[in-house]
Protein backbone atom coordinates (compact mmCIF):
# COMPACT_ATOMS: atom_id res chain seq x y z
CA UNK A 1 0.00 0.00 0.00
CA UNK A 2 1.60 3.15 -1.16
CA UNK A 3 1.14 6.52 1.27
CA UNK A 4 0.11 9.28 -0.57
CA UNK A 5 2.22 12.85 0.12
CA UNK A 6 0.76 14.94 2.79
CA UNK A 7 -1.19 18.33 1.55
CA UNK A 8 1.05 21.43 2.74
CA UNK A 9 -0.82 23.54 4.39
CA UNK A 10 -0.85 27.14 4.47
CA UNK A 11 0.54 29.10 6.89
CA UNK A 12 -1.84 31.96 8.67
CA UNK A 13 0.26 34.60 7.44
CA UNK A 14 -0.08 34.01 4.20
CA UNK A 15 -4.00 32.80 4.10
CA UNK A 16 -4.42 36.69 6.31
CA UNK A 17 -2.73 38.13 3.20
CA UNK A 18 -4.78 36.75 1.14
CA UNK A 19 -8.07 37.99 2.88
CA UNK A 20 -6.61 41.81 3.48
CA UNK A 21 -5.83 41.82 -0.19
CA UNK A 22 -9.19 40.25 -1.50
CA UNK A 23 -10.91 42.69 0.99
CA UNK A 24 -9.23 45.95 -0.76
CA UNK A 25 -10.07 44.87 -4.24
CA UNK A 26 -12.13 47.78 -5.65
CA UNK A 27 -13.18 44.94 -8.29
CA UNK A 28 -14.59 41.35 -7.36
CA UNK A 29 -14.73 38.32 -9.56
CA UNK A 30 -17.57 36.22 -8.91
CA UNK A 31 -17.89 32.48 -10.39
CA UNK A 32 -21.06 30.74 -9.75
CA UNK A 33 -20.85 27.43 -10.75
CA UNK A 34 -23.75 25.31 -12.03
CA UNK A 35 -23.42 22.89 -8.41
CA UNK A 36 -23.72 26.52 -6.81
CA UNK A 37 -26.65 27.51 -8.37
CA UNK A 38 -28.77 23.97 -8.67
CA UNK A 39 -30.43 21.14 -6.54
CA UNK A 40 -29.63 17.71 -6.10
CA UNK A 41 -32.14 17.13 -9.22
CA UNK A 42 -30.44 19.55 -11.28
CA UNK A 43 -33.02 21.78 -10.87
CA UNK A 44 -32.18 25.47 -10.68
CA UNK A 45 -32.16 26.10 -7.27
CA UNK A 46 -34.15 30.26 -6.64
CA UNK A 47 -32.57 29.65 -2.96
CA UNK A 48 -29.22 29.85 -3.62
CA UNK A 49 -29.98 32.14 -7.23
CA UNK A 50 -31.40 34.25 -4.48
CA UNK A 51 -28.67 34.35 -1.64
CA UNK A 52 -25.88 34.87 -5.08
CA UNK A 53 -27.50 38.12 -6.48
CA UNK A 54 -27.91 39.09 -2.25
CA UNK A 55 -24.43 38.70 -1.57
CA UNK A 56 -23.27 40.30 -4.71
CA UNK A 57 -25.75 43.31 -3.75
CA UNK A 58 -24.06 43.64 -0.49
CA UNK A 59 -20.34 44.14 -1.99
CA UNK A 60 -21.83 46.83 -4.70
CA UNK A 61 -23.07 48.45 -1.51
CA UNK A 62 -19.70 48.36 -0.25
CA UNK A 63 -18.40 50.09 -3.40
CA UNK A 64 -17.36 46.89 -5.05
CA UNK A 65 -17.24 46.33 -9.01
CA UNK A 66 -18.34 43.26 -9.47
CA UNK A 67 -18.33 40.88 -12.13
CA UNK A 68 -20.28 37.69 -12.15
CA UNK A 69 -19.45 34.67 -14.14
CA UNK A 70 -21.59 32.21 -14.17
CA UNK A 71 -22.35 28.69 -14.97
CA UNK A 72 -25.63 26.52 -15.08
CA UNK A 73 -27.05 26.82 -18.37
CA UNK A 74 -26.61 23.20 -18.93
CA UNK A 75 -27.62 22.26 -15.22
CA UNK A 76 -30.95 24.67 -15.88
CA UNK A 77 -31.71 22.83 -19.11
CA UNK A 78 -31.70 19.71 -17.44
CA UNK A 79 -33.72 20.68 -14.93
CA UNK A 80 -36.10 21.80 -17.71
CA UNK A 81 -35.78 18.84 -19.95
CA UNK A 82 -34.69 16.04 -17.51
CA UNK A 83 -32.40 14.28 -19.77
CA UNK A 84 -28.92 13.67 -19.51
CA UNK A 85 -26.31 14.46 -21.77
CA UNK A 86 -23.57 11.96 -23.95
CA UNK A 87 -22.84 14.13 -26.68
CA UNK A 88 -21.37 17.95 -26.84
CA UNK A 89 -24.24 18.66 -29.31
CA UNK A 90 -26.97 17.68 -26.68
CA UNK A 91 -24.75 19.40 -24.00
CA UNK A 92 -25.22 22.90 -26.09
CA UNK A 93 -28.88 21.99 -26.66
CA UNK A 94 -29.04 21.71 -23.00
CA UNK A 95 -27.66 24.89 -22.66
CA UNK A 96 -29.47 26.68 -25.09
CA UNK A 97 -32.76 26.28 -23.21
CA UNK A 98 -30.73 26.55 -20.06
CA UNK A 99 -29.48 29.88 -20.63
CA UNK A 100 -32.85 31.51 -21.01
CA UNK A 101 -33.89 30.40 -18.32
CA UNK A 102 -30.92 31.12 -15.88
CA UNK A 103 -30.99 34.65 -16.95
CA UNK A 104 -35.16 35.29 -16.69
CA UNK A 105 -34.12 34.29 -12.73
CA UNK A 106 -31.23 36.25 -12.39
CA UNK A 107 -33.05 39.26 -14.07
CA UNK A 108 -35.87 38.74 -11.48
CA UNK A 109 -33.66 38.57 -8.53
CA UNK A 110 -31.66 41.50 -9.43
CA UNK A 111 -35.19 43.41 -10.32
CA UNK A 112 -35.49 43.28 -6.04
CA UNK A 113 -32.47 45.76 -6.05
CA UNK A 114 -33.55 47.72 -9.05
CA UNK A 115 -30.44 46.35 -10.97
CA UNK A 116 -30.69 45.67 -14.72
CA UNK A 117 -28.64 42.53 -16.17
CA UNK A 118 -26.83 41.20 -18.89
CA UNK A 119 -24.80 38.82 -20.56
CA UNK A 120 -21.79 38.22 -22.39
CA UNK A 121 -21.76 35.32 -24.39
CA UNK A 122 -18.34 33.68 -24.59
CA UNK A 123 -16.62 31.40 -27.67
CA UNK A 124 -13.73 29.59 -27.44
CA UNK A 125 -12.66 32.34 -30.30
CA UNK A 126 -12.63 35.25 -27.85
CA UNK A 127 -10.57 33.48 -25.01
CA UNK A 128 -7.87 32.22 -27.82
CA UNK A 129 -7.84 35.43 -29.00
CA UNK A 130 -7.59 38.33 -26.60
Amino acid sequence: MSERPAIEAIDDETVEQARDQAAAAQRVIVKAGTNSLTDTDSQLDRVKLDKLVSDIMTLRERGKDVLLVSSGAVGAGKGLIDEETETVEESQALSTVGQSHLMRHYTQSFDRYDQTVAQILLTEHDLSNP
